[in-house]
This record gives structure tokens, sequence and C-alpha cells, in this order.
């Protein structure tokens, strides 16, 4: 056998068995591109898409004419070997021809039920967007939240550095500097929390289309087109108070 040909079979069935294939997204880091991943590589909204031709195709069908019939016969055939020179053959070609508007009928009911599907799809669409959505400001959510941890460490380290030096020069007594060192180590533990929070929030977004935590870059956050251009989102009440630890 053909070496080439058994290298190409195999080869073959170790791609049909490691399943679909679907292209590598690139990096999602903000809300239009996720958005659209979504809409692109979601496993239930392909498989609705094949739906959709499926149905056109039968709009096509129902739009044409019956297929036509043939039939064949064989007759008076006599004889062992002659017989067949004698034999009579009869062959026919049938069309149906429908009347009383029945391909009109069954048309529009082909097109009402892709309609009815165009709706129905429309709906599971914006159900996923509406899903992802949320994923996606749950993602941003969660950043923020471990970028105010990281900032909090960052000034706990200095605090730390501060009291050793005024425990140097004898301004305080060495419980402080232990106190504070506590202090900072139940920060970085609290900040393991965060990042794992993080990891499980990227990994619901990437899963609506179908892919891996590591599809989710750093997000940007949504802004709303009536946000004024002179307000920094940095100045805003829900991020005060996020960063304050009340949110």
């Amino acid at each position: 056998m053909n070496k080439s040909y058994v290298v190409g079979m195999a080869l073959f069935l170790m791609a049909m068995a490691a399943g679909p294939i679907y292209a590598t997204p690139p990096t999602v880091t903000s809300w239009p591109q996720a958005s659209n991943t979504i809409i692109a590589q979601n496993q239930l909204l392909g498989a609705r898409k094949q739906r959709l031709i499926g149905l056109k195709d039968k709009i096509d069908q129902a739009n044409s004419l019956p297929n036509p019939g043939i039939s064949y016969q064989l007759e008076n055939v006599g004889g062992a070997y002659g017989g067949m020179s004698q034999a009579e053959h009869t062959a026919s070609l049938s069309q149906k021809i429908e009347f009383g508007g029945k391909r009109a009928a069954r048309t529009m009911s082909a097109r009402a039920e892709r309609r009815q599907y165009d709706c129905e799809n429309e709906r599971v669409q914006a159900a996923l967007l509406s899903k992802g959505y949320q994923a996606y400001h749950e993602v941003v959510r969660e950043q923020s939240l471990l970028s105010l941890q990281t900032e909090r460490i960052d000034y706990a380290k200095q605090i730390v550095k501060a009291v050793q030096e005024k425990v140097a020069h004898g301004a305080v007594l060495e419980g402080e500097s232990t106190r504070a060192s506590i202090a900072l180590e139940l920060l970085e533990i609290e900040k393991l929390k965060y990042e794992t929070r993080l990891q499980v929030a990227r990994r619901t977004l990437a899963s609506l289309w179908n892919g891996v935590e590591g599809d989710v870059g750093q997000l940007t956050a949504v802004v709303p087109e009536s946000f004024p251009e002179n307000v920094r989102v940095e100045d805003t009440v829900p991020y005060r108070a996020l960063k304050a630890g009340i949110a």
C-alpha cells in the first residue's frame, strides 16, 4: 500500500477525532470585540445559522415544481434467447401539475416558518449578548478590584518601610513593625482571592464563544455615549466608592 496514502489517512482520522476546528479568536480587549466573537463563534448560534440555510433551501424547494416521474416497462418477452427481439419497451415521463394555488400556499408556509425562525434566532442572539454584556462587566469589575488591591499592597509596603525606619531610630516600638507586616501579609492573601475571581470571570466570558481564559485580555470599561467628556471615570461616585472599599 502507498505510504503517502497511509500517512494521509492517519492524519485525517486524527483530525476527525480531535473534533471541530474553530478559528482562534484574537485577544479580546473591548466589548465590540467580545460581542462580535460571541456572534461568530458561539456553537448554538452556529447551529442555528445552518438551520437558516436549510429553511432557505426549503423555500426554494416549495417554490419549484414537483419532481418529475419516470417509468419503464418491458413486455412480450418470449423464448430463452431470441425473445428480446420481440419485446416491447415502454418508457414514460410524467410531470405533476398542481392547481388551486397549492405551490403558492406551500411557499407561503415555508416563508412564514423562515420568518418565525428569524425572530426566534434574534431572541436567542439577544439573550446571549445580554449574558455576554453582564459577563464582560463582571471581568471589568474584578479587574478594578484587583487593581485597587494592588494599590493597597503598594501603600502598605511603604508603611512597613516607614515603620521599620522609625523602629531603627527608636521612634516607635518593635511591635508596630510586626503589626504593619501582618497587615501587609493579610492584604497579599486577599489579593489571591481577587486573582481567582478574575480568572473565573474571564473563563465565564470566554465560554460564550467556546474559548479559554487566555482569549480575554485587559478589558476596557464601556463608557456610555452620554458621559461628559470633561469628567474622568476616576472622579465618579461609583469609582470612588469602589476604591474606598464600600462597593
